[in-house]
């Protein structure tokens, strides 16, 4: 999972998970090592993606019901198969910081 945390934050394509567990296992990092290893393929990459911007987007809701105040920006933008999206990013008291919330695809009515 931290691999895929690191192309997460990284942006470099998911496709390049088998590439890098690979190079994990051929540099003995513990745990990678062990042949029972199998969630190393893209799909499996998604699935672990997910699961952390879900943990994320829960821990911003967290801080965001102990927070005295914030603030919301929102800005529409357009990815590059042209679908529009709605960004979300929340600042508040609590961390001094902005955190991005949520990208909603937009439905054109």
């Amino acid at each position: 999972m931290r691999a895929v945390y690191f192309l997460a934050k990284k942006d470099p394509p998911l496709r390049l998970l088998p590439s890098i567990m690979e190079m994990m296992k051929e540099l003995g990092t513990p745990h990678i090592s062990d042949s029972s290893i199998t969630y190393t393929n893209e799909i499996s990459g998604r699935e672990f993606l997910i699961a952390i911007a879900k943990t994320i987007e829960y821990e911003i809701w967290e801080e965001l019901s102990d927070a005295t105040a914030f603030g919301v920006m929102i800005d529409e933008s357009t990815d590059i198969t042209t679908t529009k999206h709605l960004d979300i990013y929340v600042s508040y008291v609590t961390k001094q910081e902005a955190r991005f919330l949520c990208h909603v695809p937009l439905k054109l009515v």
